[in-house]
């Protein structure tokens, strides 16, 4: 057996690839909270549909609904500019559309986009 013929990992090779997991990790740790939070958001937005009231509330007051419960999950960065309040055909669609930026290496960021939308009950005032 002629050990000068056996290969294996390089020092380069090992560098690389350990290069190549911690920017994994570091990307992970930079979207993992954006996708936890629109988790909390999805959710708000699944139970607000089938809250009861819904049909006889105004725009100011969904707007405080939604804000409410954003509070209590603490998301607290979220702003009323991202929610949109439609009337179609006798319902109302809710859309939260925003969006999701971090740092990751600087002046490289990362940007995530969300868009839910939600028919609910009946025209409020």
């Amino acid at each position: 057996m002629n050990i000068s013929k056996q290969a294996g990992a390089s020092l380069y090779m090992i560098m690389i690839f350990l290069m190549l997991f911690l920017f994994a990790v570091l990307f992970a740790t930079k979207t993992a909270p954006a996708y936890f939070d629109h988790s909390l958001i999805q959710d708000i937005v699944k139970t607000l549909k089938d809250e009861p009231k819904i049909a006889t509330m105004n725009k100011k007051q969904i707007y405080a609904n939604i804000q409410r419960r954003l509070d209590m999950n603490g998301i607290r960065d979220f702003k009323n500019e991202n929610i949109t309040l439609e009337d179609i055909d006798g319902q109302r669609q809710l859309t939260i559309a925003y969006e999701y930026r971090a740092n990751l290496v600087k002046n490289i960021d990362v940007v995530v986009r969300f868009n839910e939308s939600v028919m609910l009950a009946g025209k409020g005032n």
